[in-house]
């Protein structure tokens, strides 16, 4: 089982006008009232395209949402509406790493990235930056996804973002294991369970927990792997996430083996 880290969610599932711009912003003052309409109609229509997209991306229906918000950048563009452009890419983004073309998904985020500079969207920046990272990983550059991940963390530190920070934290965390940097690894996970300590999310608190452990277990520090799989456990079945739960009594069983044969 993999935890999906990233989309704990660090950006809103909907594309709502009032995020950027209002209708009437997109155009000036001296624009006739005609052709306002006429760009109010677009919008409207690009936004519903874009509900349909999602529709069809919560269905996994892939190449229909592809399709879909593939459309609706072409429509923002031309309407000159960067953040419904910005908030597009980043769909494509996502539906190019359900796809595994990581590749075109880098290529996606790096243009919402940076049309939110642009725009001095220091939130989305900081998201964009970490999916980033995230997407490095996947293609196994891990010093490149280091440094996303570190960039994202400093801005969500500076927007005073702690849920935004755990999240990117546990992303940090796992680009460290991948390269082997146990304690590096171990150190953003415990990082991670503070700022986790005053906040209202079980599960994702259970996560960590669950991937302290196998840090834990990479350290060949079993006993600390089983306290923190016992942990993770208790908060899973808290939360009634079944197969998280059976994941990790799999690796609470493998530690007990362990244990077994030191003792």
């Amino acid at each position: 089982m993999k935890f999906n880290f990233k989309h704990l969610s660090l950006i809103p599932l909907t594309l709502v006008i009032a995020l950027g711009s209002p209708v009437s912003a997109i155009t000036t003052v001296k624009t006739p009232l005609m052709q306002a309409q006429a760009d109010n109609s677009k919008l409207e229509a690009a936004i519903q395209l874009y509900e349909q997209g999602l529709e069809q991306y919560k269905q996994k229906q892939f190449s229909a949402a592809l399709a879909s918000f593939t459309q609706v950048l072409e429509m923002m563009r031309k309407l000159g509406y960067s953040k419904g452009e910005m908030l597009t890419l980043y769909r494509l983004a996502m539906i190019y790493e359900d796809l595994q073309d990581y590749p075109q998904a880098q290529t996606a985020y790096e243009k919402a990235l940076v049309i939110s500079r642009k725009l001095n969207d220091r939130f989305n920046e900081a998201s964009y930056l970490d999916y980033l990272g995230v997407v490095y990983r996947q293609q196994k550059n891990y010093a490149q996804a280091v440094d996303y991940h570190q960039q994202s963390l400093a801005l969500f530190r500076q927007l005073k973002s702690p849920r935004s920070e755990a999240i990117v934290l546990r992303n940090l965390g796992v680009a460290y294991l991948r390269q082997e940097g146990y304690e590096k690894a171990l150190n953003s996970f415990q990082t991670a369970l503070k700022l986790e300590n005053s906040l209202s999310q079980p599960r994702s608190k259970a996560v960590t927990y669950y991937m302290i452990g196998l840090t834990y277990s990479y350290l060949n520090r079993q006993q600390q792997a089983m306290d923190s799989y016992q942990e993770a456990l208790s908060l899973f079945r808290q939360v009634g996430d079944e197969e998280a739960t059976q994941q990790t009594l799999r690796q609470i069983r493998e530690v007990q083996q362990a244990l077994s044969r030191v003792g």
